[in-house]
């Protein structure tokens, strides 16, 4: 039998997790967010760790599922305008090559939003979680990072391209 989960973890998230290495800093966010967490848990009567990474992977998939909000009106907004391009110039190939980078900053969105320990394939002793979930929130917090970059940079794109669109279309 196929375990789909680990088939798309070796896939699909193991190029996500070499691009991010690559691409982001992670020992900057790895460095501030037990500052973080201490910070946290002194603001806590109880000081429970299972609290803070709650609280962390909610913050992470609310960012997520705003960027995922985000890139779907800008592809759809995006298809909207190039479907009323006739014939095939450079407004309507960078159009497409928009769209493309809004589809990969999806899947890096989408990266952020999966089970944590569920979908790797492996599995953990009980002690073993609570670094396996830090070590995890550190992750994903780069892979936000990287999201945050490329939207801001594909959200200037677009502007430029409506902007060509009305000259030229």
């Amino acid at each position: 039998m196929i375990d789909l989960a680990k088939l798309t973890f070796q896939l699909i998230d193991k190029p996500i997790d070499f691009l991010v290495e690559r691409l982001v800093n992670t020992r900057v966010v790895e460095a501030s967010l037990p500052r973080e967490k201490a910070f946290f848990l002194k603001q806590k009567s109880n000081e429970d760790p299972i609290e803070y990474i709650n609280t962390m992977v909610s913050a992470i998939h609310t960012r997520a599922s705003a960027a995922i909000s985000h890139i779907s009106i800008m592809v759809g907004v995006t298809i909207l305008l190039m479907v009323r391009i006739e014939s095939l110039n450079l407004i309507k190939v960078l159009m497409i090559a928009e769209i493309i980078i809004y589809s990969l900053i999806l899947l890096l969105c989408l990266r952020c939003v999966r089970s944590m320990t569920l979908n790797d394939g492996l599995s953990y002793e009980i002690e073993d979680l609570p670094t396996v979930y830090d070590k995890e929130i550190v992750h994903r917090f780069s892979v936000l990072q990287l999201i945050n970059s490329g939207l801001v940079l594909a959200t200037v794109v677009f502007l430029v391209l409506i902007v060509a669109y009305g000259i030229w279309v």
